[in-house]
C-alpha cells in the first residue's frame, strides 16, 4: 500500500522539526548513534526517508503512549534500536576502526536515500539474528574485513560466504508516491480549516493504457476532488456498486427519490448504506440538490475515489491519498507479476555482478516482503504458495548464469527473520549433503 499525506506548509514544517526533534532526543541517548548523526544535515523533502531516525521517532511516540498508559512494558522499537547500539559497540567496534571503514558505514546510516540506509538496516538486522543462532560459531563483518560481500560464518566449521539484499522501492509504488504527494499538496487548497481528509483510490481506476502514469494519475484524482468535494467534505463513506440498485442512468437526485419512493426515508438511515444516507442528507441543501442532479449513479461508480474517511481536527487541515487493496483484482495480479520480476532482476544483478567469486560455499540473501504475501514465514501454505512462484525464477536465473555460479550453493528468500526463511537450491550444481545440511541450520 502506498500513503502520502499532507496537512500545508506551515503544519508541514513544524511536523518535520517536530519529527526531527524527538528522533534526535532518542538517539542523543545511544553514544555511538548519536556520534553517528550527532551534525547529520537532515533534508526538508525526505526528512522521513532515513529508517534509524523513523524507528527513532517510533520508539520516542511508543514510549510517551506506554507511560500514558502507566505500563512497564518496554518499546519494540527501543529494543531495536538497543541491539543496534549493542552491534556498533561492541561487536563492530565502529569508533575503533579505521576513518576509512568508519566513513563506510556511516556514510550509508547517515543517507536519506532509502536504499543507502535500508541496506545497512538489513545488514545489521541480519548481524544481529546471526549473533543469536547457536549453530554459527564465528561472523565476520564484510564492512570490516577486506572481502567484497556481506558476511562470512562459520557452521559445523563449515564456511559460508553470504551476500545481502532486499528489493527496495518497486516502480510502481515510485510512481504511486509522487502522484500522490502531489495530488495531497494541491489538493489541500479545497479542504476548509479543522478537515481531516482521508481518500482511498481504486488502482484498476486509474491505470492508463495497461500502465500507471504520473500525470494522467494525478489530475484524474484531483479533477474527482473538484467533482466530489461536497460528498467528500459531507461525510465518512465508502462506495460498493451493491448499494445502487436497478437503472444507474439516472441522476444521483433521482435514484434517491425512487427508492426512498419505494422503501421510504428510514431506508437512508441504515449502516449498510452509509453512502447513500449521505447523499440523502446533501438533498436538504440546494446546493446539495444541484450537486445530486449533476451527477449520475454511473460517474460516481466509474470514480476512482472509492471510500472517504472525515475527521474534526483543531485549527488544521489535513490530506491523505492511499491506494485500495483489492483481491482478485487486473491491477495485483500486474503488482505481483512486477514485484516478481523486481526480485528476478535483483538476483540476476548479484549473479552477474559476481562479487563472491573464487568463496566457498556463496549464497545469495534476498529480504522479500510484500502485503500479498505477508506472513509466508509463519504460514505453511502462504510459504508454499510463495515457493511456487519463486522456485521457477531462481531456477532459470541459475540457468542463464551457469558459467559463473558454479560457487553459488543457492538464494534464501525470508521476510523479517532468516530462520524463517525459505532456501531455493542452485539446481546447476551439486553440492555435498554436509554443506547443505549445515545451511539449512540458518533456518531453524
Amino acid at each position: 500500500m502506498v500513503v502520502s499525506s499532507y496537512c500545508g506548509k506551515k503544519n508541514d514544517k513544524l511536523y518535520r522539526n517536530e519529527f526531527i526533534t524527538k528522533a534526535k532526543d532518542v538517539i542523543i541517548k545511544y553514544p555511538s548513534l548519536d556520534r553517528v548523526f550527532s551534525d547529520v544535515d537532515v533534508p526538508i523533502k525526505h526528512y522521513n526517508h532515513n529508517i534509524f531516525f523513523n524507528i527513532a521517532n517510533l520508539a520516542y511516540t511508543e514510549n510517551k503512549t506506554l507511560s500514558n498508559k502507566n505500563t512497564r512494558n518496554s518499546s519494540k522499537y527501543k529494543y531495536i534500536l538497543d541491539e543496534i547500539e549493542n552491534l556498533l559497540t561492541k561487536e563492530i567496534n565502529l569508533f575503533e576502526r579505521s576513518s576509512r571503514i568508519q566513513k563506510k558505514i556511516i556514510s550509508k546510516m547517515r543517507s536519506f536515500t532509502r536504499n543507502n540506509n535500508f541496506s545497512k538496516y538489513i545488514e545489521f538486522q541480519l548481524y544481529i539474528q546471526l549473533l543469536k543462532n547457536k549453530h554459527v560459531s564465528k561472523i565476520i563483518y564484510g564492512d570490516i574485513s577486506d572481502f567484497n560481500h556481506d558476511f562470512r560464518i562459520f557452521i559445523q566449521n563449515i564456511e559460508f560466504n553470504l551476500e545481502v539484499t532486499s528489493l527496495y522501492e518497486n516502480k510502481v509504488d515510485k510512481i504511486l508516491e509522487e502522484s500522490f504527494d502531489e495530488i495531497c499538496r494541491k489538493a489541500i487548497q479545497k479542504i476548509p480549516l479543522n478537515y481531516s481528509v482521508s481518500l482511498e483510490v481504486d488502482l484498476e481506476k486509474i491505470i492508463y493504457k495497461n500502465k500507471f502514469d504520473k500525470e494522467y494519475i494525478t489530475k484524474l484524482v484531483l479533477e474527482e476532488i473538484d467533482k466530489l468535494l461536497l460528498l467528500i467534505l459531507e461525510n465518512s463513506w465508502e462506495l460498493f456498486e451493491e448499494d445502487f440498485m436497478g437503472s444507474k442512468n439516472l441522476s444521483l437526485y433521482q435514484y434517491l427519490n425512487s427508492m426512498e419512493r419505494i422503501f421510504g426515508e428510514n431506508y437512508f438511515s441504515s449502516d449498510k448504506v452509509s453512502l447513500l444516507n449521505t447523499l440523502y442528507k446533501l438533498k436538504k441543501s440546494e446546493k446539495g440538490k444541484k450537486f445530486l442532479k449533476e451527477i449520475s449513479v454511473t460517474k460516481l461508480l466509474e470514480s476512482p475515489i472509492k471510500s472517504c474517511f472525515v475527521f474534526e481536527i483543531k485549527s488544521k487541515k489535513c490530506i491523505q491519498i492511499s491506494n485500495q487493496i483489492k483481491f482478485p483484482s487486473t491491477v495485483e495480479t500486474k503488482r505481483i507479476k512486477a514485484k516478481l520480476g523486481q526480485l528476478k532482476r535483483r538476483l540476476m544483478e548479484k549473479l552477474e555482478k559476481n562479487q563472491m567469486l573464487n568463496q566457498k560455499n556463496a549464497v545469495i540473501i534476498i529480504q522479500f516482503i510484500d502485503y500479498y504475501f505477508h506472513n509466508y514465514s509463519s504460514d505453511e501454505i502462504r510459504k508454499y504458495e510463495l515457493y511456487k512462484e519463486i522456485k521457477p525464477i531462481v531456477d532459470k536465473c541459475f540457468e542463464k548464469t551457469e558459467t559463473i555460479n558454479k560457487h553459488i550453493l543457492g538464494v534464501i528468500i525470508y521476510e523479517e527473520m532468516l530462520n524463517s526463511g525459505i532456501f531455493f537450491k542452485n539446481k546447476t550444481i551439486d553440492p555435498k549433503q554436509k554443506q547443505i545440511s549445515a545451511l539449512q541450520l540458518l533456518l531453524k
